[in-house]
This record gives structure tokens, C-alpha cells and sequence, in this order.
């Protein structure tokens, strides 16, 4: 019975980043907001500084999203680890995007932490983790 309900929670989780990815993409903002956890801590990419609570994350993507044109991105190698009431996720990116007329192009690691609530799955930390190079 355990190893039934651990594969049920890594659906879960999984449908929770795809939703997410899925919400941002298509710029659902009011989607994202049932994903993420009320306080909710977004780390920058190297610990530069961070964003807190559900409201500010979410504007997090709302601002990339009306300042930037997406030209291209791509998950890959999500994975999935469970314990109890907490969770973390971990996918491969790779983005193009226009910004101010600069073209960008960047890979790396989406990092989210997950905790079970009320009976759902919600982010309660996400960190992206560049590839250097």
C-alpha cells in the first residue's frame, strides 16, 4: 500500500509543476496563485536577494512576462524526491527570450520545495540555478 500512495504523490507533485510551467507560459497569473504556498520564498539565482509571499512571487511573473517575448523554453529530467508532507522537485530549462532588444539565451536547474497542505501539493521555496559557463 505505501508504494501506491508515494507513486500517487509523485503525480501530484509532477501535475503541480506542469501547471505551474503551463500557467506562467500562458500567462494564467491567477493559476499560480493555488500553486504556491501563502509565504512562499522565491531565492534569486545565486542567494542575490529574494521575493516573499504567494502575492509578490506571482508578480514575479506577471513583470518577466510583460517586459520579455519567450521565444523558446524547455523542461526536461524532472525529479521527483518525497518525504511525509515535504517534497522537491528539480527539471533542467533552457529559455531564448527578447528582453529590452537583447536577445538571451540561458540553461539551468528549477529547484522547488513542496510542502502537502490541506491535502495539496504547493511550492513553499524555488530557487533557479544557472548553468555556469
Amino acid at each position: 500500500m505505501p508504494a501506491r500512495d508515494e507513486r500517487a504523490e509523485v503525480v501530484q507533485i509532477r501535475d503541480v509543476v506542469s501547471s505551474l510551467t503551463a500557467a506562467w507560459r500562458e500567462q494564467r497569473f491567477d493559476a499560480i496563485t493555488e500553486l504556491l504556498h501563502e509565504k512562499v520564498v522565491f531565492e534569486n539565482p545565486g542567494f542575490s536577494g529574494r521575493i516573499e509571499g504567494r502575492r509578490a512571487c506571482v508578480d514575479s511573473y506577471r513583470q518577466f512576462m510583460a517586459a520579455a517575448t519567450v521565444l523558446e523554453y524547455v523542461e526536461h529530467g524532472l525529479v521527483i524526491e518525497a518525504w511525509g508532507a515535504t517534497a522537491v522537485a528539480r527539471t533542467h530549462w533552457e529559455m531564448a527570450w527578447r528582453l529590452d532588444d537583447q536577445s538571451h539565451r540561458e540553461d539551468g536547474h528549477d529547484v522547488l520545495v513542496l510542502t502537502r497542505d490541506g491535502g495539496r501539493w504547493q511550492v513553499v521555496w524555488r530557487t533557479l540555478v544557472p548553468t555556469a559557463g
